[in-house]
């Protein structure tokens, strides 16, 4: 399955990181179920492009997210297409979230630059552990526990 997506400046989409579950498990260790998990792989194109239409533009800075690697998941680069003479684009992490970020120095009037990076993502089912008896919802959620209770502020 391949899909396409494109960022307009303020069009973003992200792949939330796994949320822990509310339900923590007290001390004794917890059976992992006993059978293999499925799994699905897809091809994403994330990326952004710019195009300078009333004037030139300088010194552009643009920003997507992109799929990050997880117990359930892994995000693989399996192509590029960056115009040239932009320099080579940095992954940054924030909270969770992990980001592409390019420069541009000069976009010309009536130019585009644009970065685009496809991901092979292959994601695996989660197995419910074989006993849950132990598992408890905390009355008061750590703050670590609490940031993922709560609506993103990076969506």
């Amino acid at each position: 399955m391949s899909c396409r997506i494109s960022f307009c400046l303020a069009t973003a989409v992200a792949f939330a990181p796994s949320i822990p579950a509310v339900a923590q498990p007290e001390p004794q260790p917890v059976a992992v179920a006993g059978k293999a998990a499925e799994s699905e792989t897809h091809k994403w194109e994330f990326g952004i492009s710019v195009r300078a239409i009333a004037g030139s533009c300088s010194e552009v800075v643009g920003t997507f997210p992109v799929p990050a690697d997880w117990p359930e998941q892994q995000a693989k680069v399996i192509s590029e297409q960056v115009s040239p003479g932009i320099p080579p684009y940095k992954y940054r992490q924030i909270d969770g979230l992990k980001q592409i970020v390019f420069n541009a120095a000069q976009v010309p009037t009536g130019g585009t630059v644009e970065c685009y990076i496809t991901f092979e993502v292959t994601r695996h089912s989660q197995l419910p552990p074989s006993d849950t008896s132990n598992l408890v919802i905390p009355k008061n959620p750590s703050l670590e526990i609490k940031k993922f209770l709560n609506p993103s502020p990076l969506i």
